[in-house]
C-alpha cells in the first residue's frame, strides 16, 4: 500500500493515528497561523544564519508579526549556547533500521533530497553546544502547546540524532514556545542513555503499524494531533457527518412546518439526543478552521480570528507608529496584551 513516510515533525500525529498517513491529502490553504510560524521561523533563521542583519530581516516581516519579532527575547532563545557553535535549519535523515544517521544540508526549506526506502527526515530548528558541555537541540513552537518534551516524538528523534552524530549519552532538547509579546516558555528534557535505548525499536514497530495500514478497513484515532493533520479534510472521522447532515438541511424548515404536535414531541426526543453529536460536529468544525481559511456558500469565509485588542493596537495604528518613527521595540509593547480567539464567518478579504 502507498503511504505517506512521516517526517520527524509529524511524527506524533502518525503514532497516534497511522491511518492519516494511508489517507488521501486534499490540498488546503495555508492559515493564519501556519503563516505566522513561517515568518517567525525565517525571520530567526535569517538572523541566526547570517543571511540577513536583524534589522533587514525585521523590516521584511508582515507588519502584523514584526512587533513579535521585535520583542524577540534572544537570550532565553540560543542565550546558553555557546558562539559558534549554533546552527539552524540542519536537516538529516535518520534509518530507522540501521540507526545510521546522514546531514543532508542546512536551509532546505524542508526540500529534502530522495532518501532510502527505510530513512525519516528531519530538521532541527537549532542545535548546538549548551555552555555547560551537553549537545543541545531546539525546536521552535509558535502555536499551540504540543506533547511535552520528554515524550515528544519529534524531539526523542533530534535528541537521538545528535546523539548519534556526537557520540554523546546526554543530549538536551528543547521546546522554545514563542509568545506574541517575544517572550519564550522553555519545556526541555535531558535525554539520557536510557532514553535512546528503545527509540529504534519503538519508531519500527509505529512505521510497521502505518505500513499495516488499510484503506478498506481504516481506523482513525481522533485528537489533538488531527489539527495540523494534512490529511483532516479526507478524514473519515471528520466528514461523516458533516455528509451525513448537510442534504438534510435543506429540507428541516418545511418539514416542521408540517409536523403534528406528536411528531414534534418525538423529534424533541431525538434532538436531545443528537445536541453532543452537533457538539461534536461543532468542534470539528472549528479545528478546520483553525487550519485553513474555509469559503462559505453565501461568499464570507470561515477563519480563526483572534479577540481582544484594544483600539490602539490594530494594524492601523501599528502602520501609523511605524510611519511616524516608533522603533520596533516600542512596536512590540503594543503586542503585550491578553488576546483569545474565536472561529466567525467574515467577508472575505478584498
Amino acid at each position: 500500500m502507498i503511504f505517506d513516510k512521516p517526517t520527524a515533525s509529524s511524527l506524533e500525529r502518525a503514532v497516534a493515528c497511522p491511518a492519516s498517513c494511508a489517507i488521501p491529502v486534499r490540498v488546503r490553504a495555508s492559515s493564519d497561523a501556519a503563516s505566522r510560524g513561517n515568518e517567525i521561523h525565517g525571520f530567526i533563521e535569517a538572523v541566526l544564519a547570517g543571511h540577513k542583519t536583524r534589522e533587514a530581516a525585521l523590516a521584511d516581516v508582515p507588519l502584523e508579526w514584526r512587533g513579535t519579532c521585535a520583542a524577540l527575547d534572544w537570550d532565553a532563545l540560543v542565550g546558553d549556547l555557546v558562539p559558534g557553535t549554533v546552527r539552524v535549519e540542519s536537516a538529516y535523515a535518520l534509518n530507522y533500521v540501521t540507526g545510521a544517521v546522514r546531514f543532508l544540508g542546512s536551509s532546505l526549506g524542508r526540500n529534502y533530497p530522495p532518501t532510502g526506502e527505510n530513512e525519516i527526515v528531519g530538521t532541527s530548528d537549532i542545535d548546538g553546544e549548551h555552555v555547560e558541555g551537553l549537545p543541545a537541540v531546539d525546536d521552535v513552537k509558535t502555536g499551540q502547546p504540543t506533547t511535552e518534551c520528554r515524550k515528544n516524538w519529534q524531539m526523542r528523534f533530534h535528541a537521538f540524532v545528535r546523539h548519534k552524530l556526537t557520540g554523546e549519552p546526554d543530549i538536551l532538547a528543547r521546546l522554545k514556545y514563542v509568545g506574541e509579546n517575544g517572550a519564550i516558555r522553555v519545556d526541555g528534557h535531558l535525554f539520557e542513555p536510557f532514553d535512546h535505548v528503545d527509540f529504534l525499536s519503538d519508531l519500527g514497530a509505529a512505521m510497521q503499524r502505518i505500513r499495516e495500514v488499510k484503506l478498506d478497513a481504516l481506523q482513525v484515532f481522533p485528537g489533538e494531533h488531527c489539527r495540523y493533520c494534512p490529511a483532516y479534510l479526507s478524514c473519515p472521522a471528520k466528514t461523516a457527518l458533516t455528509r451525513a447532515l448537510v442534504p438534510e438541511l435543506d429540507s428541516i424548515d418545511r418539514l416542521v412546518g408540517e409536523m403534528t404536535v406528536e411528531q414534534i414531541a418525538a423529534a424533541w426526543v431525538k434532538l436531545e439526543a443528537i445536541k453532543p453529536l452537533v457538539k461534536r460536529l461543532d468542534a470539528a468544525m472549528k479545528d478546520a478552521a483553525r487550519s485553513q481559511t474555509i469559503e462559505l456558500p453565501d461568499g464570507r469565509v470561515l477563519r480563526e480570528i483572534e479577540k481582544g485588542r484594544s483600539s490602539i493596537v490594530g494594524e492601523r495604528a501599528l502602520a501609523l507608529a511605524e510611519k511616524y518613527g516608533a522603533p520596533p521595540d516600542e512596536l512590540a509593547e503594543c503586542l503585550r496584551r491578553a488576546t483569545w480567539t474565536e472561529i466567525r464567518a467574515c467577508k472575505k478579504a478584498g
